[in-house]
């Protein structure tokens, strides 16, 4: 079966660009909890379970490097990422309280897709926890999903630049979260008002790696992500 990102480009050649088509969303999640439904999980030894990925051998894609520097950045015992339910369809990162209960879900975007991909991806990957919960195939099973989560679209700040953006977020936003009774956040990557300062940002993290670590993450930085996720 097609991952979401597949999913997506198919709904994009029949409605046209999602992020200005705020109308369509009901009708797409609609379709979007029948390909939950009907998703296939694999059983693998990295299926279902919470775990830290934290190497960034270069080359490393910018995605893959900022998942790993906040991961890195945040408490062992209640952040992980790479939460996967199949071979190409992970949750970036997850946060657990100390009650263990799954409070919030993560989507990191750093490179050009929409603000609207980004947003029915991390609904979809909540779809399948309640799937995963309900059919009992959570390798911990001590680990509840809490009644207040929220589900986080972490990327530039450059996705809500435009009004249109900003109209298209805003509406997902207030459906998503009646219909699910769920809390559902933007929030900005720093620095990334427009594309030339994240790609700044990054190439100075690529240049302190080494040995597999990032070297001397900046305070301003740490601070940022402890306060905001």
């Amino acid at each position: 079966m097609s991952g979401i990102s597949d999913w997506i480009a198919n709904k994009k050649k029949i409605y046209g660009e999602l992020v200005k088509k705020s109308q369509c969303i009901e009708c797409l999640l609609k379709e979007l909890e029948i390909k939950a439904k009907n998703f296939h999980f694999e059983n693998t030894d990295k299926t279902f379970q919470l775990r830290r990925t934290l190497d960034v051998h270069l080359p490393i894609k910018t995605e893959h490097l900022w998942e790993r520097l906040i991961t890195s950045i945040m408490p062992e015992d209640t952040f992980f990422n790479q939460f996967s339910f199949n071979k190409t369809n992970n949750i970036d990162m997850v946060k657990i309280t100390e009650q263990k209960l799954i409070c919030e879900l993560i989507k990191l975007k750093t490179g050009s897709n929409e603000i609207s991909h980004a947003c029915y991806e991390i609904l979809f990957y909540y779809l399948l926890l309640l799937r995963a919960k309900e059919e009992d195939k959570m390798i911990d099973r001590t680990y509840k999903i809490d009644d207040n989560i929220t589900l986080i679209v972490l990327a530039p700040g450059y996705y809500l630049k435009t009004d249109y953006q900003n109209d298209f977020f805003k509406q997902f936003k207030k459906i998503v979260t009646k219909k699910y009774s769920i809390k559902f956040e933007f929030i900005p990557l720093p620095h990334s008002d427009k594309k030339c300062e994240l790609k700044d940002m990054t190439d100075d993290l690529c240049n302190k790696i080494s040995d597999g670590e990032i070297k001397s993450i900046s305070q301003d930085l740490q601070d940022y992500f402890l306060k905001k996720l």
